[in-house]
């Protein structure tokens, strides 16, 4: 948190010092503790996030704590899309699911929570809440580190090798028959 402390003060200058002061100010300690949750890859993240920002135009502005965090876990650099953009992915993915050529493997495992058939069946404003908490969860799982993929199906046999004797058979017969009235 320090060696971001200095590189804020060295990138925004006087204004970064006036505004929050060193690093025994209150403000470090609020930024500390908004922050604590986060590893130190993703502080570094959230950093050229920002610089990132200023080179495609966006005003240099002092950010708070905040905007910073939302540098940090800005979700396209973990390659996710927004979640506007994964709802819109599940809902239109053509099947067998597991097929489909996914943005990332949390959009799959959103849909596969919320329901595919939910996902067609009902109107957005009833099932989008819910993919998007789906969404969100998942997202929260992929920025702390932790590896989501899409399963791969197991295959089927292709011949089955259970060979039922002849009273095996008539048996089943004689059962389905009863249990139709036949």
């Amino acid at each position: 948190m320090v060696d971001l402390w200095d590189r804020m003060g060295e990138l925004f200058g006087a204004k970064w010092l006036k505004q929050y002061g060193d690093t025994d100010s209150p403000a470090f300690d609020t930024w500390s503790r908004f922050l604590s949750d986060l590893s130190a890859e993703q502080i570094k993240r959230g950093f050229v996030n920002m610089l990132r920002s200023f080179q495609e135009g966006k005003p240099r502005y002092l950010p708070d704590a905040t905007e910073f965090r939302d540098f940090c876990i800005d979700l396209r650099s973990y390659g996710l899309p927004a979640v506007n953009a994964a709802y819109r992915e599940a809902c239109l993915a053509p099947s067998p699911k597991h097929k489909h050529k996914w943005s990332h493997p949390a959009v799959f495992h959103a849909g596969v929570a919320t329901g595919w058939f939910e996902l067609h069946s009902f109107p957005t404003d009833q099932i989008f809440p819910v993919f998007e908490r789906n969404y969100s969860e998942l997202c929260r799982r992929v920025l702390s580190g932790e590896d989501i993929t899409v399963p791969v199906p197991k295959a089927l046999p292709e011949t089955v090798s259970v060979v039922l004797t002849p009273e095996q058979n008539q048996e089943r017969m004689a059962s389905l028959r009863e249990s139709l009235g036949v």
